[in-house]
C-alpha cells in the first residue's frame, strides 16, 4: 500500500512534467509501464484523465481514434455495419477495426478493474465514460475503431458526457420509423404491451458482449438506451451534431437510395478523419450481394396507434416525417 502511494506519487510528478511539455508518447510509456499494477494503473489513468485528457489542449494524447455507428435499435444498423466489414475487408485495410462498444469497453476494463467485478453500472460508467474509453484506446492495436451502440447520448454534471471530443472523430445515427419497431416487436413477441415497451425502452439493460475478440470473463455493461424519443433526441441534438461531426440517416432513405447513402457514409468518415478510399464498385458489389429488409405491413388499429402516439415526441415524428 505503502509502496503504491510513493510509486502513484512520483509517477504524477513524471506525467505532469511531461504532460506541461505535450510529451504525449512518453506519457504512455510511463502508464504502459505499471499495467501489471491495476490499482496504480487505474489511479495514474484516473489522475491524468481528469486533469488533462478532458481538455481538447491535450487531443494529441490519443493517437488512436473513435467512429460510431449508433442507433436505437442495432438491428436496423446491420446492413451499414456488414458493409462497412465488407469494404474494410476487401481493401485489406489493416489500421482499422470494427467491433461493438460492449467488447470494446472489455478490452480496457481488464486493466483497470479487479478479476471479481462482474457488471459495470451506468452510474460507472457516468463518471468514467472518458476513462474507459481511454484505457480501451490504449489497449488496441488499430489506430481506428470503428464502435456499434444503441446507448442514447448523456451530459452529466462536472463536465461528464458519454463520448469526448479528444477521441470521438465522427458518428452515424441512423433512425427509424418508431411504427415500424414497434410492427417489429410485436411480430417477435405477439404481444402489444411488449412492443411498446421495447419503444419505451422497459426492459434489462445489461448487455453482455458479443464473443468476438477473445475477452475472458467478460463484464456486463449497463447501457443507456433510454427510450425511442430520448434516444432519438440526445443524438440529433444539433449542438451534439455539430461537436462531435453527427450525421444522421433515415433507415427509409437508405433503403431507398443504397448507393448514395452508402458513399455518403463512406465520404462522412473519410472527412472525418478515417483514411480510407472510395471505391465505388465496391459499393455496388455490396449492395448486389446484400439484401435490404422491407417494412412491416402496417395494419395497426387505432387503439394501437394512439398508444404508440401517446409515447412518442410530436415533433420528431414531424421533422423525420413520420
Amino acid at each position: 500500500m505503502l509502496l503504491n502511494k510513493i510509486k502513484f506519487n512520483y509517477s504524477i510528478k513524471v506525467l505532469d512534467d511531461l504532460f506541461n511539455n505535450k510529451k504525449y508518447d512518453e506519457a504512455i510509456e510511463i502508464l504502459n509501464k505499471n499495467k501489471n499494477n491495476k490499482k496504480l494503473y487505474f489511479a495514474l489513468l484516473n489522475y491524468i484523465n481528469d486533469k488533462y485528457l478532458l481538455d481538447f489542449s491535450h487531443s494529441q494524447f490519443y493517437n488512436k481514434k473513435l467512429f460510431w455507428i449508433i442507433g436505437f435499435d442495432q438491428d436496423d444498423n446491420i446492413f451499414i455495419n456488414n458493409f462497412i466489414k465488407f469494404y474494410i475487408n476487401n481493401l485489406n485495410l489493416k489500421n482499422i477495426f470494427m467491433t461493438d462498444y460492449n467488447n470494446f469497453l472489455n478490452s480496457g476494463l481488464k486493466n483497470i478493474t479487479d478479476s471479481s467485478i462482474k457488471e459495470c453500472t451506468f452510474q460507472e460508467l457516468v463518471q468514467h465514460s472518458n476513462l474507459y474509453q481511454t484505457s480501451s484506446l490504449l489497449e488496441t492495436n488499430q489506430d481506428n475503431v470503428i464502435l456499434t451502440t444503441s446507448a442514447a447520448f448523456f451530459e452529466a454534471p462536472n463536465n461528464r458526457y458519454f463520448i469526448y471530443p479528444n477521441t470521438t472523430k465522427s458518428y452515424v445515427y441512423v433512425i427509424r420509423n418508431p411504427f415500424q419497431l414497434y410492427l417489429r416487436y410485436k411480430s417477435l413477441n405477439s404481444n402489444s404491451q411488449e412492443a411498446l415497451n421495447k419503444i419505451n425502452q422497459v426492459q434489462e439493460k445489461s448487455l453482455n458482449p458479443k464473443d468476438d475478440i477473445g475477452i475472458v470473463d467478460k463484464i456486463l455493461i449497463d447501457e443507456n438506451r433510454q427510450s425511442w424519443p430520448i434516444n432519438v433526441k440526445s443524438w440529433v441534438d444539433e449542438n451534439v451534431i455539430s461537436a462531435y461531426r453527427g450525421k444522421v440517416i433515415r433507415y427509409e432513405d437508405l433503403r431507398e437510395s443504397k448507393y448514395d447513402m452508402l458513399i455518403e457514409i463512406l465520404f462522412h468518415l473519410k472527412q472525418s478523419g478515417l483514411d480510407i478510399d472510395l471505391n465505388y464498385s465496391l459499393v455496388n458489389d455490396y449492395i448486389e450481394t446484400h439484401v435490404f429488409d422491407e417494412d412491416y405491413d402496417n395494419n395497426l388499429s387505432r387503439q394501437e396507434t394512439k398508444m404508440i402516439l401517446n409515447s412518442l415526441d410530436q415533433s420528431l415524428l414531424e421533422k423525420f416525417e413520420y
